[in-house]
């Protein structure tokens, strides 16, 4: 039974390895080594960190992500998961079927299918459940005795998941999944699935089957290059090139674009579950204007600092000056860039990646700071003396992770 070909490979790691703007989910290590030699440069002029990224690699939306919390709405508590959903997310569903499932996240297989192997059906207005056998060959925490789906008064569709055992709160090799479809038997048209990560428990909603969201990514998504440069004043311009044009007004079907920096002062990585400051130029729907802010994480939202910042879009590129003393960063920070798609009213948000550049890791910028030199007049005067290196750190390219 445990071979049934209908859920094999349906769910990989849905949590791809990227930062986005609105949630944080930690990159994969860069690689280290390749030095570049910087080039003299006058008294208007400090060095700049860049990276360029394919043509074409926007992926079709697949996944959403609740924001800025991606463990928004879900509560996990001894052995028992539930997770709320908005029904407008998967488009006011008034019934479909649906199974719920353990997964194994490295052999990308089901674990275990609830109600044993059979599908169940749900109806605006009634509560779908039923038990699942015991499996002792599988661990307490992988073991599903007992799967719901009810609506709450809020037009909230709450998943539930029961286990043999405690789930665990540390980072395991499983998820918790629900598929469901009009039709189970084309296969499903959404995928509900709970993920661990180093920094908890978090849940996306999936197209695996022929569905899609009525949102999608768009070419002017596209990002083609992307960079930080520095003026002799300490402002920092963060600009990115993409592969069209960026409209004045966005398609409706297209969401909010957001085109963002993700900076990190400390390191090359990071352990938290969000970034320290997102430059970002954004358009919002509400105004019906782009705007561009620095938001950073309070510990459950992302939150706009009041930081003046300057943008620009012009044709294919779009750019964002703020000062790097407004930032607090001294010394050197780390940077990637990235369009992604807003979805959904203020209250309950989700994000989807259109693209990211570089595709994995992060790039350096060294901050330059003025030191004295010495000059031939009585006074001395305080000039910038360029730097002789910078590094660059080139990224193992591994976009996301695919079905």
């Amino acid at each position: 039974m445990r071979n049934r070909p209908f859920f094999v490979l349906l769910v990989a790691p849905l949590f791809v390895a990227l930062t986005f703007c609105a949630v944080g989910v930690g990159w994969s290590e860069g690689v280290d080594g390749l030095v570049a030699v910087a080039q003299p440069y006058g008294a208007d002029v400090a060095p700049d960190s860049s990276v360029s990224d394919p043509e074409g690699d926007v992926p079709e939306l697949r996944l959403l992500l609740p924001a800025p919390d991606p463990g928004r709405d879900l509560v996990i508590q001894d052995d028992i998961a539930t997770v709320q959903v908005p029904r407008w997310v998967v488009g006011y569903p008034q019934s479909f079927q649906w199974v719920g499932s353990t997964i194994a996240l490295e052999q990308q297989t089901y674990l275990d299918v609830a109600p044993d192997f059979r599908v169940l059906d749900w109806t605006r207005g009634t509560t779908s459940e039923a038990p699942d056998a015991q499996n002792p060959e599988l661990l307490p925490h992988q073991d599903l005795t007992r799967v719901r789906l009810r609506e709450l008064e809020s037009s909230l569709l709450e998943f539930y998941w029961r286990c043999r055992g405690d789930i665990p709160m540390e980072p395991v090799d499983t998820a918790y999944g629900a598929f469901f479809a009009d039709e189970f038997a084309r296969g499903p048209d959404y995928a509900v699935v709970l993920a661990p990560a180093d920094a908890g428990w978090m849940w996306s909603v999936r197209t695996p089957g022929e569905a899609r969201f009525p949102w999608n990514t768009a070419s002017y998504e596209d990002i083609m290059s992307a960079g930080v440069s520095q003026s002799d004043d300490g402002q920092l311009t963060f600009e990115m090139t993409t592969a069209q044009g960026i409209p004045e007004v966005p398609a409706e079907a297209d969401g909010s674009p957001w085109f963002s920096w993700a900076v990190q002062q400390d390191s090359e990585g990071s352990d938290s579950t969000a970034v320290t400051l997102v430059v970002v130029v954004r358009w919002d729907a509400g105004s019906g204007e782009w705007q561009a802010a620095v938001m950073s994480w309070d510990g459950q939202d992302y939150v706009d600092l009041d930081i003046a910042v300057a943008f620009t879009l012009s044709e294919v590129t779009v750019s964002a000056t703020v000062g790097g003393s407004d930032l607090g960063l001294v010394g050197s920070f780390f940077w990637h860039a990235m369009t992604t798609i807003q979805v959904g009213p203020d209250e309950e948000p989700f994000v989807g990646l259109a693209d990211q550049a570089p595709d994995s890791g992060w790039v350096e910028e060294s901050i330059v700071p003025a030191t004295p030199t010495p000059t031939p007049t009585a006074t001395p005067t305080v000039t910038a003396t360029p730097p002789g290196t910078w590094r660059i750190y080139l990224p193992v390219i591994c976009r996301g992770v695919t079905i």
